[in-house]
């Protein structure tokens, strides 16, 4: 029980980890590339669809879905099992992070309306659409173990 616990922690810590190494926002001057690319897109996109489902009540994860087709069709890989193989091995724990995250920035933003107001839904919009272009022109390829 203990053991479990310490591995939880462990993976917890790495998962924060790559969450300060690997921004989600790609603006033009940062160069994203390979796997950081990748990952970044993940990540941009179950935020996007985090944003719609608290903010606009969309309940389908079109994003997340569409990733999940682009990694497919290119790599013959889930996103799912993206996650896994690179971020860490619940997905769950990922998209947990990834939400708390989401939401305790909606919060300082001052809750939906501010969050728009300011910017934060065209930001990701942005960043999603940037950042899946140039995912589907990479020629980096997932090395799976």
């Amino acid at each position: 029980m203990i053991a479990m616990q310490k591995t939880r922690f462990i993976y917890g810590l790495v998962l924060m980890g790559w969450m300060l190494v690997l921004p989600v926002s790609a603006s033009p001057d940062q160069e994203l590339k390979g796997e950081a690319l990748h990952v970044a897109l993940v990540k941009t996109a179950l935020k996007y669809d985090y944003f719609n489902q608290r903010c606009r009540g969309v309940s389908a994860s079109q994003k997340e879905a569409k990733v999940n087709r682009l990694f497919i069709e290119k790599y013959n890989l889930t996103i799912n099992n993206f996650i896994k193989q690179f971020l860490t091995r619940d997905p769950r724990e990922t998209e947990a992070a990834l939400k708390k995250e989401l939401y305790a920035e909606i919060y300082q933003l001052g809750g939906c309306q501010q969050a728009r107001e300011k910017g934060l839904e065209d930001t990701l919009k942005t960043d999603f659409r940037h950042l899946y272009q140039k995912t589907e022109s990479s020629p980096w390829f997932p090395i799976l173990e």
